[in-house]
């Protein structure tokens, strides 16, 4: 378990103030990530790119509401960036908000963002991302699987 130093904490803040912090998600340092987002949007919540990373790092996190949450404000303080919009339409869609998410992706894309024109096109006619059923491939426990069936022909 790594421990967030304040002098790292404080580079990560100045980072993420400063929007050049998106790398340390990649980088595999969510808690630096997470913690240095949430202070700096704590520090000044107008700061757009601060909101988006912690949105995005929220997504990562699976703590969708959270991110919606943030990316909302993202996209409020700077609507005219896609990435942003394609952000907010990733974490809609984790909570199955598609028509949310196909608005945000929309928006996205008249700003040239082609990861979310292939998002919008994944989700035309999609009803629910959620509640698609799914075959099993394995039987559960205590059922029988019916016999193999085999072709005469």
């Amino acid at each position: 378990m790594s421990v967030v130093t304040d002098t790292a904490r404080e580079f990560y803040i100045q980072q993420t103030i400063s929007g050049q912090n998106h790398e340390v998600i990649q980088a595999g340092k969510r808690k630096l990530a997470l913690d240095s987002f949430e202070k700096a949007v704590e520090l000044n919540p107008n700061i757009s790119y601060a909101q988006n990373n912690l949105g995005l790092t929220l997504i990562y996190e699976k703590r969708y509401d959270d991110a919606i949450e943030a990316l909302e404000a993202a996209t409020e303080l700077e609507p005219v960036e896609g990435f942003m919009w394609n952000n907010l339409g990733m974490a809609y869609e984790h909570v199955d908000r598609l028509d949310d998410a196909r608005e945000a992706y929309g928006k996205a894309t008249e700003m040239e963002n082609d990861n979310a024109r292939e998002s919008l096109a994944r989700l035309q006619g999609v009803k629910s991302v959620i509640k698609t059923a799914k075959v099993d491939s394995e039987p559960k426990a205590g059922v029988t699987p019916p016999p193999a069936t085999t072709s005469t022909q």
